[in-house]
């Protein structure tokens, strides 16, 4: 692939991120309105729901086995049948005898590609539900745009551990970002806190707490899934790698699910009426949709390029908070953002060399299935 393909990749993959942003945001509000209201605040089984869902992604796979078996199933039926003639049957012999071979190195192959998958999956999944439900969590006590700011600090976590596992360079001027970005948030968290004469502090500090953690979450299994893919050559299949998160995460975390019910602390029942059904089901499709661009963009940029595009959901969370909480945000408060700006500025600066490392590695040897 030459320099030409490999910016159409990278192009590609941001215009990705940027569908992502839009659709995290949505999500966020939908979450919000459900969590915050108390029209349903089941933050565990929304989670559940979500990345269980993503089990539908192997359906395609799934009815390629059926058409499989029901294609061997005639194959071995037409095989029975009586050979008239002695040049029929010795164009058969040869198809016969070289088509258990030919499947056999299919299967093997198609094998050890579905081992190899559910093994990353299994893995991830998770670290994928925790930062999840955290994330989520923290909508039941603090605003979309706090939320949101405080779990776009996953770029200085990924930074770090992105540069100790020689994802990423580090600089002097990424570091700086960081202290930026620190100092940005310490004024976005306090005017925060005093737009809510509602809520009591402490729950605005639960609500930071859990966005920092899912911000952390997001980070590690960001870097640690970019990684996998590109130190061991892995050929991802992102549907079947989705799908089998949801599979696992649907078989590891139903028992917790009774757990919460039995002990009230999030009892389970269904949605009340079709206006929260509606909503529960959006915002369902919407992470559906999004987490598969979100992978597929990963692989064609790098883990910071994806965790810095979440700057980008700052502007519209504000705006969201805006139109569905009708809040006003103080000087201090912008300034906080444009800090935040700031920072990424800061810590972008000079990623090409990794970037340019990245696709060198994809020129020598493509880790994505077209």
């Amino acid at each position: 692939m030459n320099r030409v393909g490999i910016d159409v990749d990278h192009m590609i993959g941001v215009l990705l991120l940027a569908v992502v942003v839009v659709f995290w945001v949505g999500a966020s509000c939908l979450t919000n309105e459900l969590l915050e209201t108390n029209a349903y605040n089941k933050p565990f089984f929304l989670t559940y729901l979500n990345i269980s869902s993503f089990a539908l992604y192997l359906t395609p796979d799934l009815w390629r086995i059926i058409q499989s078996r029901r294609k061997s199933l005639q194959e071995r039926t037409e095989r029975t049948l009586p050979i008239h003639t002695q040049e029929s049957f010795s164009e058969f012999l040869p198809l016969l005898s070289s088509t258990p071979s030919t499947s056999s190195n299919l299967s093997s192959i198609a094998d050890t590609k579905v081992k190899d998958t559910m093994r990353l999956s299994l893995l991830f999944c998770v670290l994928w539900f925790v930062a999840n439900l955290a994330a989520n969590a923290a909508l039941s006590y603090t605003t979309v745009a706090s939320s949101t700011i405080l779990s776009s600090t996953s770029s200085f976590f990924t930074l770090f551990l992105a540069t100790s596992l020689g994802i990423e360079t580090f600089s002097t001027k990424k570091l700086l970002g960081l202290f930026v970005s620190l100092f940005g948030i310490i004024l976005i968290v306090m005017q925060s806190s005093k737009q809510q004469d509602s809520v009591s502090a402490s729950s605005f500090l639960v609500g930071n707490t859990l966005a920092l953690l899912g911000s952390l979450g997001y980070s590690v299994y960001t870097t640690l899934l970019k990684y996998e893919i590109s130190s061991k050559g892995l050929r991802l299949d992102i549907q079947m790698f989705l799908g089998y998160v949801g599979i696992f995460t649907f078989l590891l975390f139903w028992p917790i699910l009774i757990i919460l019910d039995i002990t009230h602390m999030e009892t389970f029942e269904l949605p009340s009426n079709f206006h929260i059904s509606f909503l529960v089901m959006l915002n369902c499709i919407i992470i559906f949709v999004s987490d598969y661009f979100w992978c597929k963009a990963l692989i064609l940029t790098s883990p910071l390029v994806v965790t810095v595009a979440l700057t980008f959901t700052i502007p519209l969370a504000m705006f969201a908070d805006f139109v569905w909480r009708e809040a006003f945000f103080t000087p201090w408060y912008i300034i906080g953002v444009i800090f935040i700006f700031v920072s990424f500025f800061l810590v972008n600066h000079r990623g090409e060399s990794a970037v340019e490392k990245d696709c060198a590695a994809v020129e020598k040897g493509p880790i994505l299935d077209a």
